[in-house]
């Protein structure tokens, strides 16, 4: 059976089944059209018309009883989805391709007798190197990198949510992200090394890579969930006769788990580049993951038109710190509440934006601010993720290595991260929910 065809939103791109995202009422000239002039403006301008995705199962909505009784599995995901996650492998492979050098690049001098473009002589236990800048210059800026890479996703998020939507978002990142993989690879060619003009050019694509990483970062696993095909709990028999419950959280969870599974396949290309630069120099450690880089706009390219796009509908980070700002100032959460603000306040005297959130919004804000305490942890868990890579690097380049980089022991933490996590989205945790074992907090 076809399914019935939808416009899409002449603005945004976004489904419209229920004109709740053209403008209304519609005008043209400062003339406001009839409903007829409207649905034939909005079939002119529409960009595509394209078929609804189908609700999987038999549509019927579970009872009570079933939903105290009955497993929750996850819909398919539509093709759409394993594209952005293919966006989400090379942006992640760009960025740990380049990023695992950066400890060699920086710290560790030219090798005597090498090829000078950082590569050291075959069959010798020298370490790939460059600048020469010492331990704690490469951990200074590679500390800056991983700083800027997760603080301007904040900014960037903002952007997309209030200004420009996802999908520009991540393609005005992906242009930026171009202009950093072609510095790395300048600051890699052996005149420029030799010349000592090096440092400027890595710096500067360092830092470029690094806006590009937080203007994509953000919005591509929004993006995602966007993609799924299941917005409501529904009843669905399987082959096997069992009946059960399909659920846009699982669902969602599933997606979730295939795009985190895509970011650490991308983040093993690292192996890759650690012998780039060990066998033949730096610049080919960062042209290979520039490289993999460009399947980004041409998977974006190729998505493009079969993508639900949803439009900006203003920043809930705006909005909390606006939250945040009357309850610090009025020592109460209650007095950010807009019917509050409506009952005591005069017009003139309410603050700006208090109509984009409503009371269920404090209360929200609340629960959410309570169970950030439960990221306290990731905290010492960095500390030994992420804070010793510098120190695991300079010791094992001090170790005989007999052809092996030095680098490498870090890529140990994403193969974990591959083998354990189709493991556990399709054995552990289905079986987990078949015997209705729920670890939710």
């Amino acid at each position: 059976m076809t399914s019935p065809a939808i416009v899409v939103d002449y603005q945004t791109g976004a489904q419209d089944e229920a004109n709740v995202l053209a403008p209304a009422p519609l005008t043209l000239d400062n003339k406001a059209l009839s409903d007829k002039e409207s649905k034939e403006f909005l079939s002119a301008s529409a960009t595509s018309i394209r078929p609804a995705l189908e609700i999987e199962g038999d549509g019927r909505p579970p009872t009570e009883e079933e939903i105290a009784t009955l497993r929750l599995v996850s819909g398919h995901a539509p093709w759409t989805a394993y594209v952005i996650c293919l966006v989400e492998f090379a942006e992640r492979a760009s960025y740990y391709g380049c990023s695992g050098l950066f400890y060699n690049f920086i710290q560790q001098p030219l090798p005597e007798g090498g090829n000078g473009a950082g590569a050291p002589p075959k069959g010798s236990q020298l370490t790939a190197g460059a600048l020469g800048l010492g331990l704690q210059t490469a951990t200074a800026l590679t500390t800056l990198f991983t700083f800027l890479a997760y603080t301007i996703p904040i900014f960037g998020a903002i952007l997309a949510d209030t200004k420009w939507g996802r999908f520009k978002t991540i393609s005005v990142g992906t242009a930026i992200g171009v202009i950093g993989h072609v510095l790395l690879v300048i600051a890699g060619i052996p005149k420029i090394i030799a010349e000592g003009h090096a440092i400027i050019v890595f710096i500067l694509g360092l830092i470029i890579l690094a806006g590009a990483s937080g203007m994509i970062k953000p919005s591509v696993a929004p993006l995602l969930a966007d993609q799924s095909p299941v917005h409501r709990q529904e009843i669905k028999t399987l082959p096997t006769g069992e009946v059960v419950i399909v659920d846009p959280g699982m669902t969602i969870q599933s997606m979730m788990m295939n795009f985190y599974w895509a970011i650490n396949l991308g983040a093993l290309l690292q192996i890759a580049t650690t012998y780039c630069e060990k066998l033949v120099g730096f610049w080919l450690g960062f042209l290979v993951p520039g490289i993999i880089y460009m399947l980004v706009p041409v998977a974006l390219a190729l998505v493009y038109k079969r993508l639900i796009l949803l439009p900006p509908k203003g920043s809930v980070v705006l909005d909390a710190a606006r939250v945040g700002k009357i309850a610090v100032v009025k020592r109460s959460w209650d007095a950010a509440k807009p019917s509050v603000i409506e009952d005591t306040l005069e017009v003139e005297k309410r603050p700006k934006h208090y109509q984009q959130w409503d009371d269920d919004f404090i209360g929200e804000l609340k629960t959410t601010l309570n169970v950030c305490k439960l990221f306290l942890f990731f905290v010492v868990f960095n500390l030994a993720d992420a804070g010793l890579n510098s120190i695991l690097n300079n010791q094992a380049a001090s170790l005989t290595t007999n052809g092996a980089p030095n680098d490498l022991l870090q890529n140990f933490n994403s193969i974990t991260i591959i083998v354990l996590v189709p493991i556990l989205n399709n054995g552990v945790y289905p079986l987990l929910r078949k015997y209705n074992i729920n670890f939710s907090p």
